[in-house]
């Protein structure tokens, strides 16, 4: 007979395998949604950053810290939404070398189109939820 912690220590990593699973399924959902506006989901997860701070300019150095993303996805990432208008570099005035990144109108449009494209699938995961479960 398995004592209370060993029980609890099973059931916590079981509760570990299913949420990755699950949350891998989500992600999935997610691109698949996001592929149709010509976005991913890293390129999202940058738009909602910068939806934040839009009138903010960032480093790809920063923003590899902030989003904890390595610096070849965030430049790769940044590249993507730079050629489509999404975000505009702009040359830092402090060190010539250094480029820095800003949202653009055309970024937070896309950003609202693909909030909207992936809520169907966000809310039925949360549907479950009430009010209070919602806000924590």
């Amino acid at each position: 007979m398995k004592d209370k912690n060993q029980l609890r220590a099973e059931q916590t990593q079981q509760a570990i395998v299913d949420f990755m699973i699950s949350s891998q399924r989500i992600k999935f959902q997610l691109e698949t949604d996001l592929n149709e506006l010509g976005i991913n989901y890293t390129q999202m997860s940058l738009l909602n950053f910068f939806s934040a701070h839009e009138d903010q300019q960032f480093s790809i150095t920063e923003l590899t810290s902030i989003m904890a993303i390595n610096q070849p996805g965030v430049t790769k990432a940044v590249g993507g939404l730079e050629l489509k208008g999404y975000v505009k570099k702009i040359e830092s005035q402090d060190d010539a070398r250094v480029k820095l990144v800003q949202v653009t109108k055309r970024g937070l449009t896309i950003l609202g189109k693909a909030r909207m494209s992936c809520y169907p699938n966000i809310e039925s995961v949360f549907s479950c939820l009430n009010d209070v479960e919602m806000q924590a």
